[in-house]
């Protein structure tokens, strides 16, 4: 079961890689600033917009161009998702569900109807779809791993970036 739970969280992950790799190839980007100096001084020194992140080239590059404090708001707060599914209970390493975060995972379904959605699907439809997931994890970690090594060891993909 632990290892079921870090493949789903690292598939979902992938899943969200491979979605920014091909948007961010395709040329799109939020428009407007990440950072700007003058709003808090103390905190950021430059200005940064997220079309100057787009073009920064590979992840690593773009990944350095975002402020420390920025870097950190990240980093918090996948800690704080992780440290919080952690302590869910029932833990999913003694009967509890397998990757779901209450805050994240069913956000329409816990407001308005004060249950999950995911509740209400038949059992075998639940079974299919969670099979589903896990193969679209793993075809995306794949895939998230060849984008990675495209953007950054030149001339390792040839197929995707022609060279």
């Amino acid at each position: 079961i632990k290892y079921r739970e870090a493949e789903l969280k690292h598939g979902r992950v992938a899943m969200l890689a491979c979605t920014g790799f091909i948007t961010q190839s395709l040329g799109y980007h939020f428009d407007g600033s990440l950072a700007k100096a003058g709003l808090y001084p103390s905190l950021s020194t430059v200005d940064v917009t997220f079309g100057d992140i787009a073009a920064a080239g590979n992840p690593v590059q773009q990944w350095a161009m975002v402020p420390l404090v920025g870097q950190l708001q990240i980093l918090f707060v996948i800690g704080f998702l992780e440290t919080y599914a952690e302590y869910q209970k029932p833990h999913y390493m003694k009967g509890g569900p397998i990757g779901r975060i209450p805050v994240l995972w069913d956000p329409v379904g816990q407001l308005i109807r004060g249950e999950p959605i995911t509740d209400t699907i038949p059992e075998d439809v639940l079974a299919k779809k969670r099979a589903s997931e896990l193969a679209n994890g793993r075809l995306a970690m794949i895939g998230a791993m060849g984008f990675s090594a495209a953007y950054t060891i030149d001339g390792s993909v040839p197929l995707v970036f022609g060279q």
